[in-house]
């Protein structure tokens, strides 16, 4: 696997995919999520699931993350004033905001772009939330001053510290569909308990995403749930940035990385 990603850096075979965000019940697309997938030689898609822990331990994931970042920022900038509805979640490894060469870098772009603060959210999930080494804290901290916000995904419950993630500038938070229904069909201690989590989350004023939604029959009941946003396959699969923002030649963004490499 490392060698594959070591291939893909090289040849900059790293994509950019997008998969919308959308408000329910309109079904508008509001957002969308940021994907890398890596190219092999012969044209053949490396999903992440396949490549990121061999990338953490060769300490390449920020180059992945950093060029993820700027094909983002790149989109937004194509698409010029008509940008302004549209937000980018990118998924960034903790390790990226560990590693000082990488975060330092990753800073400089994003003081470059300081124009863009309120529309591009950093993402992690819930599990590396919880795992962060007191130096990731500090440089989230760093990135949040700068009026960047963050969601966390990959919840398993909904009595977490809220307050705490909102202090650390998290402003929203993605719970599956499967997470959500399951609760649900527990009858009223289940209602209580999604009605209390919304609560949690409107004091804090978190937006609340459902993701992973996938079929038709899923709507009604997640629509009693009055979740505004939703994501997932029944919305639009992630795809190559193209199919859903218009491009420009991307060489740019791949000069300026490599100024910075």
């Amino acid at each position: 696997a490392l060698e594959c990603v070591q291939e893909a850096i090289e040849s900059d075979r790293i994509d950019l995919y997008l998969q919308p965000i959308v408000g329910l019940p309109q079904r508008k697309t509001r957002c969308y999520e940021a994907f890398s997938r890596l190219r092999r030689a012969d044209g053949g898609v490396i999903k992440p699931a396949d490549y990121v822990d061999a990338a953490e331990r060769a300490n390449r994931i920020g180059v992945i993350d950093n060029m993820i970042l700027l094909r983002a920022v790149q989109s937004l900038r194509n698409l010029g004033p008509a940008s302004a509805p549209y937000r980018i979640f990118c998924n960034i490894s903790p390790a990226t905001i560990y590693d000082v060469d990488f975060f330092t870098r990753f800073t400089d772009y994003l003081d470059a772009n300081e124009d863009l603060a309120q529309r591009l959210v950093f993402e992690f999930t819930y599990p590396a939330v919880e795992m962060m080494h007191e130096r990731v804290k500090k440089n989230l901290r760093l990135i949040a001053e700068r009026g960047f916000s963050f969601s966390v995904d990959h919840i398993r419950r909904f009595d977490l510290n809220w307050s705490a993630l909102r202090e650390q500038n998290f402003r929203y938070v993605k719970a599956s569909g499967a997470l959500l229904l399951s609760e649900s069909c527990k009858g009223d201690v289940g209602h209580q308990r999604i009605k209390a989590f919304k609560k949690a989350l409107q004091e804090n004023e978190i937006d609340l995403i459902v993701e992973k939604v996938e079929y038709e029959e899923q709507m009604p009941e997640i629509l009693k749930l009055g979740i505004d946003y939703g994501q997932g396959s029944l919305f639009g699969a992630p795809r190559m940035v193209g199919d859903y923002l218009p491009q420009d030649d991307a060489s740019s963004v791949v000069t300026e990385l490599a100024a910075a490499s």
